[in-house]
């Protein structure tokens, strides 16, 4: 994530067309009752304003009484909601038993619970698992309050206060400056302070690798990966249960080495790319129109785990 991730819509439109993307199809908008303490998005997911340091609860207008948010515009976070979208619909028209979701760098966990809210609308009987990891200490607090405040028991679900790292144990890593910054990141032996954030700093925190979270499950729906520079190294590090176990990845990356490793990595597999646009690229040309990435995009269905037709 940037700097200062953008927190979820407000706006509110009752005469947006939907999305140009059939992923949007029968997933109802929501519309309901207000609160100057939230945010939502237009599957009615709700987050705290006091997740950002410049939109706090105290600053914010009453707004509406009732809120229809609007569909998400059209920027590189548009793709993460299809890749969610599909996942959401392809289980729940398969005859496996549950959605089962993996997000590392979780952050406040919004695409699980954004997953799990779009499950809800489909089918709101469908068993759901919901795997995180969120190394930051005030960011993994927001993650046990954001999915406690959408009805989702944290107890419930694999939710690990940790980095994700080639090799388990413990790691150095940025932590700090919660509400301000989303861009904490395992630190290299040569990192210093960041200018931007004095308040940060590193500290030794738990490592989990991937493979420690594939092992245990049978298949894995979706993998929501953004890691800050760590993105091919940790999928690397499981390629062998990643092929075997999981349906689809959505990666964040960050600089055009990572990118060349995961592209190289998903075709020894045999993966399908579904979309890849590199990061920091302005104007790119999309199937809905030109936009601007900060991070990068690439979009990956294994072709043994999804049936033909359930990727964009």
């Amino acid at each position: 994530m940037s700097t200062l991730d953008a927190p979820p819509s407000v706006a509110d439109s009752t005469a947006q067309a939907a999305p140009p993307h059939p992923a949007f199809a029968g997933f109802e908008r929501w519309s309901g009752p207000g609160d100057p303490a939230m945010f939502f998005d237009w599957l009615g997911v709700r987050t705290r304003r006091d997740f950002f340091s410049l939109f706090q609860a105290s600053t914010a207008s009453p707004g509406p009484s009732v809120l229809r948010p609007a569909y998400p515009p059209i920027d590189e976070e548009f793709f993460e909601w299809v890749d969610v979208l599909e996942s959401v619909r392809c289980a729940a028209q398969s005859g496996q038993e549950r959605f089962v979701m993996i997000e590392l760098g979780a952050g406040w966990g919004r695409w699980l619970m954004r997953a799990a809210a779009a499950m809800r609308a489909l089918r709101p009987a469908f068993p759901v698992e919901l795997v995180a990891v969120e190394a930051e200490p005030e960011h993994f607090g927001f993650l046990l309050d954001h999915l406690r405040d959408n009805g989702i028991n944290p107890a419930n679900h694999d939710l690990r206060q940790a980095a994700v790292a080639t090799e388990s144990g413990h790691t150095p890593f940025f932590v700090g400056a919660g509400r301000r910054w989303y861009g904490q990141a395992i630190a290299g032996p040569d990192v210093g302070p960041v200018d931007a954030f004095p308040e940060a700093a590193i500290e030794q925190v738990p490592a989990v690798t991937l493979t420690e979270l594939l092992e245990p499950r049978a298949r894995v729906d979706l993998i929501d990966l953004d890691v800050q520079g760590v993105e091919a190294d940790v999928l690397q590090s499981a390629a062998e249960l990643l092929d075997e176990r999981v349906a689809r990845a959505h990666i964040g990356t960050h600089g055009a080495a990572i990118e060349r490793d995961c592209r190289s990595l998903f075709f020894d597999l045999g993966w399908s790319c579904v979309r890849d646009y590199p990061c920091g690229g302005q104007n790119i040309d999309t199937p809905q129109g030109p936009v601007d990435f900060g991070d990068g995009v690439q979009s990956w269905v294994n072709p043994r785990l999804v049936e033909q037709g359930g990727a964009a």
